[in-house]
Parts: structure tokens; C-alpha cells; sequence
């Protein structure tokens, strides 16, 4: 994966999370439905609800892994129909 490719959460707006040390949760109001995420993840949907960023954005989050690490989590999260890529 390109440190370029850029990610959005889908309907931002509707989306809640509520973080503990372990874990989060996060709320889609528009499909209701909740999601355990891990700490990183919730990281990761907490920036995006900001906008719109790119890998290397993403890379920089405080507890980010290792570049291919990264790029395994977003490209779960966009398995799941959490983020997606922007064209």
C-alpha cells in the first residue's frame, strides 16, 4: 500500500465512539450498529471523523505500528465497510 492513499469514514457525522485503555466501540447511527474496535482502530476512526487523511497521516497517530502494519489494519477496517478509500 501507497503512503499516499488517502481514507474517509462514510458518513461521518453519524459515527460515535466511546474509547476505553483496552479497547472502543464505535456506533454507525445510519446502519445501528456497534463495532468492538481496537485501541488503534479507534484512533484511526477518531482522525478520519476529522476528514479525510492519507497513510502517512495516519502513520504519524501516537501509537501507530509499522508501515505494513498500518496499511493491514486500514485495509481490515475497509473490509469491514468502516473506512474506504477515496478516489
Amino acid at each position: 500500500m501507497s503512503l499516499d492513499s488517502c481514507w474517509t469514514l462514510p458518513h461521518a457525522p453519524l459515527v460515535s465512539i466511546l474509547h476505553w485503555e483496552d479497547g472502543c466501540v464505535l456506533y454507525d447511527a445510519l446502519k445501528t450498529s456497534t463495532t468492538l474496535l481496537s485501541p488503534l482502530a479507534g484512533q484511526v476512526i477518531e482522525r478520519l471523523r476529522d476528514g479525510a487523511a492519507d497513510t502517512a497521516t495516519l502513520a504519524a497517530l501516537p501509537d501507530a505500528p509499522d508501515t505494513e502494519s498500518l496499511a493491514a489494519l486500514l485495509d481490515d477496517l475497509a473490509e469491514h465497510g468502516l473506512i474506504r478509500r477515496k478516489d
